[in-house]
């Protein structure tokens, strides 16, 4: 009898332990697997105008920026997204203004969709920009975290929203960084989908 209690104790003790061991790789799998999308730029932009000269640049040098294969998350999960060697959480660019002679110069950032394969709705791709110095957010995100399609409609380009409206007084460079991530309230289908934009900047009349 008392080798059959031991018997008894040894198989809980086994069950138990592969109970836990199971649950452990469900929580890893869980804490990394979240949010997998990747940010690639187009290169430089240059738009130049009559008394001054803006600037455009990329920290990358691919088509696009794009949403795809990632998981729904918090606001405040999104806004705190960072990078690492295989995946970028976000897309830095900046714009730069050399001034000559006028005295203001204002811009628009704007950004256009870019047509793919099973497109996922804009009203689930939320939009987050920071000043990528202090990584803080610039005027218009700092309450609210816009959905793509809640931005407002560019003043100066057909099918495209405005992302971003600022302006030099000065020569100088503005550095910017750009979260997108999908939004919690999306229901997750077994059908992949994906979101990709491409970003640029005009000077405003």
């Amino acid at each position: 009898m008392e080798k059959v209690d031991k018997k008894d104790d040894e198989f809980r003790r086994k069950v138990i332990f592969s109970s836990l061991l199971i649950v452990l790789l469900i929580g890893l799998v869980v804490g990394f697997s979240f949010a997998v999308f990747y940010f690639k730029g187009i290169g430089q932009k240059k738009n130049t105008i009559s008394t001054g000269e803006l600037t455009f640049t990329y920290t990358e040098e691919n088509n696009g920026i794009t949403l795809t294969d990632a998981l729904p998350v918090s606001d405040e999960i999104g806004k705190k997204m960072q990078g690492n060697d295989k995946e970028n959480k976000y897309f830095d660019f900046s714009v730069s203004c050399k001034m000559s002679g006028r005295q203001n110069i204002q811009y628009e950032v704007y950004t256009t969709e870019v047509g793919v394969d099973n497109r996922l709705d804009p009203q689930y791709v939320k939009m987050y920009l920071t000043d990528s110095t202090s990584d803080t957010a610039v005027n218009g995100y700092d309450k609210i975290v816009p959905t793509y399609s809640e931005l407002k409609n560019s003043s100066i380009a057909a099918n495209a929203k405005q992302l971003y409206v600022g302006k030099f007084s000065n020569s100088g460079t503005q550095s910017f960084r750009l979260r997108m991530w999908l939004s919690d309230n999306y229901q997750i289908t077994s059908e992949a989908k994906q979101f990709k934009i491409k970003l640029n900047v005009l000077a405003k009349n």
